[in-house]
């Protein structure tokens, strides 16, 4: 199994599986601080640090500028 420090940071080949859903589905930019996942807005640069615990990206908007980050429709709604 992957850690998050060998797959998420978007630039090594091997990914686990839900970080690759997670980075396709969107443009927020995926990063790694201090051991951290960390997604950043490609507009304004704001960022925060993501779970490790998270299998799915809720963020479909930037908080900082508002931007839509997610490419698709929300397909679901948690409850």
């Amino acid at each position: 199994m992957l850690k998050c420090s060998e797959c998420c940071d978007g630039k090594s080949s091997r990914m686990c599986t839900a970080c690759k859903a997670m980075q396709a589905e969107s443009r927020w930019l995926w990063e790694m601080d201090n051991g951290c996942r960390r997604i950043r807005c490609p507009e304004c640069s704001f960022a925060m640090t993501f779970g490790a615990w998270r299998y799915e990206n809720p963020f479909n908007f930037c908080p900082g500028c508002g931007e839509k980050l997610k490419l698709g429709e929300q397909t679901k709604m948690d409850i």
